[in-house]
């Protein structure tokens, strides 16, 4: 349903090859829609707190015969790094790291019309603010009880 082009990031590969998995299930559409939901705010929410390593954020190239990275850095310039300078390094500027995963599972959620990165996220965060209001409740009834 989508290309896996040469330069698409290894995270955005992943991301849509689970996205395309979750949605071909049989399930319901009501679970389908929840479950990509879960998925991609579990992801982005990772590579927001930086859990996700670089080596995944970034696009593998050869220059010269050489194997470099390629990645945006937070001022919005192109660079390449050798492998061997170290990932920890890396600034990868995760906007664009975000945006090139919403792209790449953008045709699967447009096919079967689930809307937007963007608002699957947000049921993402509003379900896991009501669980933790949830939660913070029943331990207040524990500790008033």
């Amino acid at each position: 349903m989508t290309p896996v082009k040469k330069d698409t990031l290894p995270i955005a590969r992943y991301a849509t090859s689970k996205v395309l998995g979750i949605v071909t299930s049989n399930d319901e559409y009501a679970s389908t829609r929840k479950s990509v939901s879960v998925f991609l705010g579990k992801l982005l929410t990772a590579l927001q707190n930086d859990k996700l390593p670089a080596d995944i954020q970034v696009t593998e190239t050869k220059i010269n015969c050489q194997p470099h990275y390629k990645y945006k850095v937070t001022n919005g310039e192109r660079v390449s790094v050798l492998v061997d300078t170290g990932l920890n390094s890396v600034d990868v500027d995760k906007g664009w790291v975000v945006k090139r995963i919403a792209g790449a599972v953008k045709t699967i959620l447009e096919a079967v019309e689930m809307g937007s990165v963007r608002s699957l996220i947000f049921s993402y965060n509003m379900a896991t603010k009501m669980k933790r209001n949830r939660t913070v409740s029943k331990d207040k009834l524990v500790e008033q009880g």
